[in-house]
């Protein structure tokens, strides 16, 4: 089977090079950054997550325990801004209208996202009912793409 890049990161030049370092994500669905903005480091993480495998959900949860383990480096501990494709809908960030979403088989996957957030206290940065993406076959507006973020990096 090719191994196919679903996630990429790009870098303002004007960003010293010394100010961000790549981390090593060991998943073509996930690309990862540690951005030190002066106040702090922040793990800036994008992910690609197909719906049947939910693997790019699964290498993110491992990259983020494991890099809560280590801590951040001088005592302090990493804030995170968590983005990309979901492949995910719930009531929480999806609107009412796309009810024929919200099957049990897609809220229990909807779940384990949930779950992580909790663990990471991580919180939705855009507004709930935002669409992402319009179904070309229907013309529907839902929210597969999603950004999270802890509570210091939205400050």
């Amino acid at each position: 089977m090719p191994l196919w890049m679903r996630s990429i990161s790009l870098v303002n030049r004007q960003l010293a090079s010394d100010a961000w370092s790549q981390v090593d994500a060991s998943s073509s669905d996930m690309t990862a950054l540690v951005i030190n903005t002066g106040k702090g480091k922040v793990l800036l993480t994008n992910m690609y997550n197909d719906i049947r495998q939910q693997q790019g959900l699964e290498h993110s949860i491992q990259a983020f325990q494991k890099r809560l383990h280590v801590g951040g480096s001088e005592g302090h501990m990493e804030q995170m801004i968590w983005l990309g494709d979901f492949n995910l809908h719930h009531l929480q960030w999806d609107k009412e209208c796309n009810g024929h979403l919200f099957m049990r088989g897609n809220l229990e996957k909807s779940q384990v996202l949930i779950d992580v957030l909790a663990e990471f206290d991580l919180q939705m940065a855009l507004p709930k009912d935002v669409p992402t993406l319009q179904a070309l076959s229907t013309g529907n507006h839902t929210r597969p793409d999603n950004v999270f973020i802890s509570l210091w990096a939205a400050l």
